[in-house]
């Protein structure tokens, strides 16, 4: 499967992020989501969905498989909305690399197939950055779920750093 980020559809004004540089009418830098994954289909939808759902557009979802072989019908329920590769079992740093080496991005996402974003995630990472411009922003989520009604609640810290 082959992602095409330009037939993606575009945010609305109103939750499109500025990204770093951005200039009026200048296209949004893409950036491209890297899924490693191995044996753990069962969560992969919700990975994939909240890569998917973020406001902050154009992004490219890539999920590599990593030696197992359940996460392809997952990934073709997406159709070319996500880029899907298999390689041989290599541990989960190779499948990252795998993926940025295909990638097309300005900027590179690492998201675990376990994992769950936030709908900002993205564009608040770009924001961080556009504040203090260095090679390196990671960002923390907590979700906690509450025992009695299950609504989950979450908080969402977004750093930068120098590397």
């Amino acid at each position: 499967m082959s992602t095409q980020p330009s037939s993606w559809p575009s945010a609305d004004a109103e939750s499109s992020a500025r990204a770093p540089g951005h200039r009026a009418g200048a296209a949004e830098p893409l950036v491209s989501v890297i899924i490693p994954t191995y044996k753990r289909a069962e969560f992969l939808d919700r990975a994939i969905e909240s890569a998917l759902a973020q406001s902050y557009r154009p992004v490219e979802v890539i999920v590599v498989e990593d030696g197992s072989h359940d996460a392809e019908a997952v990934v073709s329920r997406y159709g070319d909305r996500v880029r899907y590769i298999w390689q041989e079992n290599q541990g989960a740093a190779v499948s990252r690399n795998t993926g940025a080496a295909v990638a097309h991005g300005s900027w590179l996402a690492m998201l675990d197939d376990d994992d769950v974003w936030t709908r900002r995630r993205l564009e608040d990472a770009l924001e961080a950055h556009s504040r203090a411009p260095v090679a390196v922003c990671w960002q923390s989520t907590l979700g906690v779920q509450a025992p009695a009604t299950g609504r989950e609640n979450w908080r969402h810290v977004a750093r930068t750093t120098a590397a």
